[in-house]
């Protein structure tokens, strides 16, 4: 009998075991004060979660980070894990004593309230158990590099390392810290360098760092890559005079930074401008301008490819330009055959009155949708209307 007993508490002890090994983060409910005394009995950082009710990306992180069993297992056997709302209760103290400017934020704090290791913005699994294990480390978490600084700013490899630690928990100060390494350097042409240079160049043309990497576009184009370099400058040209509606320095930019491919990104940013001053809804100035711009350059992209033909396919009934639309979507399928530029085929061939063509593509964009668990009731529907043309 006493066996039988024993057998089955082991059974149970391996169960509970076994449940709280596949769980997420346990965060305890505990006052701040209690937290900091728990730390400093065990021995432990405490992890925050600095939150509020409204952060998008806290909610998404309570979804699916939290929730991991790796990074349960890891935080609550290292960590005191505690949740503070921000815009609550004590919360509001801590968000203040802590500088909380980014939602979320994420602290690794010591018994004596000391900021040991922290990082801002939405996180994967992997992504914690890697910083968490900076946080544990005495010579990789934010502290040491803080605490170290002054005794260490003229050495270039610390510089350089706390630069790229900064950039990765996204936190404040690595612009100074990488100018800091920059005026170590003799030469700033490195494989080192350069991605960092791009990373903190910022979007403010006049830049020193910006104008750098403007006049060596080759080089980074070698160590980061040319469609990265480009769609930075060309965000920067935007943002200083596209949402103003300086439309000739736009242009006269874009030629400046890109001569070859300058006018190629201009009818880009043109489209795209065409369409969000209508709130998305074609207008026949943009038609016009994306049947020229289909014309013009071979487009690889079969999900611009599938917009443009839905564009123009719900604003016009002109024969010439659905049929131009139909050459986009037939272009998007020959791509990459899916739901969307199949569904979007069949439409534009029913405003066509093409029924053979029509029903074929419905068809084939409600078989895709099965695939991928979509909605085709609306392809469904368009079938029906489809069969009546015959």
């Amino acid at each position: 009998m006493k066996r039988s007993i024993r057998f089955i508490q082991l059974i149970l002890l391996l169960v509970l075991s076994s449940s709280l090994s596949s769980q997420g983060i346990i965060f305890e409910g505990l006052k701040w004060q209690e937290a900091l005394d728990k730390a400093k009995a065990e021995d432990k950082l405490i992890f925050v979660d600095a939150y509020t009710d409204w952060c998008g990306p806290c909610k998404q992180m309570d979804k699916t980070t939290f929730p991991d069993p790796d990074l349960g297992n890891f935080n609550n056997q290292n960590f005191i894990n505690i949740k503070v709302n921000v815009e609550k209760g004590e919360g509001w103290d801590f968000g203040k004593k802590y500088k909380v400017t980014a939602l979320p934020t994420l602290f690794y704090i010591n018994g004596d309230g000391e900021v040991v290791h922290k990082s801002a913005g939405l996180r994967s699994p992997v992504d914690m158990v890697l910083i968490g294990k900076e946080a544990i480390h005495p010579y990789a978490n934010l502290k040491y590099f803080e605490d170290n600084y002054t005794s260490r700013k003229l050495e270039p490899e610390f510089l350089k390392t706390f630069v790229i630690l900064l950039k990765n928990l996204r936190i404040e100060g690595g612009v100074e810290m990488l100018d800091e390494y920059l005026r170590t350097q003799a030469s700033w042409e490195t494989e080192e360098t350069i991605p960092l240079i791009y990373e903190f160049a910022g979007l403010d043309l006049d830049d020193k760092k910006f104008k750098y990497m403007i006049e060596h576009k080759d080089l980074f184009y070698k160590y980061v890559g040319e469609q990265k370099v480009d769609d930075k400058i060309k965000y920067a040209i935007e943002i200083n005079y596209g949402i103003y509606d300086k439309h000739e320095l736009v242009e006269q930019k874009m030629l400046e930074y890109f001569p070859a491919k300058g006018q190629r990104f201009i009818d880009d940013w043109k489209l795209r401008d065409l369409l969000q001053k209508t709130n998305g809804k074609a207008s026949t100035e943009f038609i016009d301008f994306a049947i020229s711009y289909f014309d013009k350059y071979e487009l690889y992209e079969w999900n611009q490819l599938n917009n443009l033909a839905w564009n123009i396919y719900e604003v016009t009934a002109d024969k010439s330009k659905l049929h131009k639309a139909k050459e986009m979507a037939q272009r998007s399928v020959d791509l990459n055959s899916n739901f969307y530029n199949n569904d979007t085929l069949a439409a534009i061939l029913y405003k066509l009155r093409d029924a053979t063509g029509a029903k074929i593509y419905a068809l084939q964009a409600i078989s895709e949708a099965n695939k991928m668990g979509l909605d085709a009731s609306n392809t469904k529907q368009l079938l029906v209307l489809i069969d009546k043309l015959r």
